[in-house]
């Protein structure tokens, strides 16, 4: 099960990276910059069920661009059947 789940979070981690970033304006206009860590939960359906900041950038515009951008990349691929879900 350990090399499915790692399997299906690097699926996961691909498929947000390939859609839109969100961006805010005014932290393009001001040079500000940042890596949010976000931690999420999908359902079994695909479903986003959740999603948090773990790690913030430092600026709240951003970390919402962050969670922003997981909202947006939602619905996911289900999840493999013999994996737990929350």
């Amino acid at each position: 099960l350990d090399m499915m789940g790692e399997q299906y979070r690097r699926e996961i981690n691909a498929w947000v990276r390939r859609k839109p970033l969100v961006y805010p304006q005014a932290a393009i206009e001001a040079g500000r910059e940042g890596m949010a860590i976000v931690s999420f939960a999908v359902g079994r359906d695909g479903a986003l069920v959740r999603a948090r900041i773990l790690r913030s950038t430092g600026s709240e515009d951003l970390d919402a661009a962050a969670l922003a951008t997981v909202r947006n990349a939602a619905p996911f691929p289900p999840p493999p059947s013999l994996l737990p879900t929350d």
